[in-house]
């Protein structure tokens, strides 16, 4: 019987470490809604964050959440996906798109990202577009689904297939000391990797940190440069806040230099004349 619970506790806390939140942006069926319900509950997944689904979706989705329409009532509405996925540690888009500025993943890598984070979430565009450049801009890594036919997939079969190499319990994940396998827990001691509100504010401050000594922001190239660097799916927690020490220790810099100015010049004019001046 012990042994029982114990494999029934083993089974629920890899369960945990291979699920993630699904975060739909903007979905404009209702019925796809209610296909990935199903799909969460197939595979014991447990929250699902719509971003400004368009009105009306839930009678669609209550026809195609066979057996777990009651899902649908623990649904999170979020107006943007920031809002959405302000508390995950890492955070996957999902997109068919190659930019020049990020790496794109191949779904095939999902589990081993995943095995990065204890707080992951996987981020969909809509039926129609897909991610746009803001959506995009929230997400630590992206990863694509190629097929060597249409390249264009219904939502709900991205999903699935993203929940599928997510839940691979053979992926390994490799990290700074080396491959390890994908285990159920993580090590007491591993560090905590930044969460998504963390890194926006790092992001904010750095930015604002250098519009103040007047670094030309509006360069294509930084935007691309704050994504790899801050963004990526390895900032860790103590890294976040030490890259926030930095910022506030230029802040003080840049006010504390015109009072020692103001001090020096104070201080010349109380002098009177050198011997070089008349």
């Amino acid at each position: 019987m012990a042994d029982e619970q114990e494999l029934r506790a083993d089974e629920e806390d890899l369960r945990r470490a291979t699920s993630a939140r699904i975060v739909l942006a903007r979905p404009q069926l209702g019925e796809n809604i209610g296909f990935v319900l199903r799909l969460l509950a197939n595979h014991d997944w447990d929250e699902l964050v719509l971003v400004a689904p368009r009105q009306g979706y839930e009678d669609g989705a209550r026809r195609t959440a066979s057996m777990c329409s009651e899902r649908l009532e623990r649904v999170l509405v979020c107006a943007d996906v920031g809002e959405a996925v302000a508390s995950n540690d890492l955070v996957v888009g999902l997109t068919a798109r190659r930019g020049r500025e990020r790496d794109v993943f191949s779904v095939e890598r999902l589990a081993d990202l995943l095995a990065l984070a204890t707080r992951p979430a996987l981020v969909f565009g809509n039926e129609e577009s897909g991610l746009d450049a803001r959506e995009v801009a929230h997400c630590n890594a992206l990863v694509t689904i190629d097929r060597p036919g249409l390249t264009s997939l219904n939502l709900s079969h991205a999903v699935a297939i993203a929940i599928h190499e997510a839940t691979r319990q053979e992926a390994t994940a490799t990290k700074a000391t080396g491959a390890v396998t994908l285990d159920a827990t993580r090590a007491a001691n591993a560090p905590s990797p930044a969460t998504h509100a963390e890194r926006q504010r790092v992001e904010a401050r750095l930015r604002a940190m250098l519009s103040s000594y007047d670094f030309r922001l509006d360069d294509p190239h930084v935007d691309g440069a704050f994504a790899r660097l801050v963004k990526g799916s390895r900032l860790e927690r103590r890294d976040a806040r030490m890259l926030l020490r930095v910022a506030r220790h230029f802040e003080w810099l840049r006010e504390a230099r015109p009072r020692d100015e103001l001090s020096d010049s104070q201080s010349q004019s109380g002098r009177g004349p050198t011997q070089d001046e008349p």
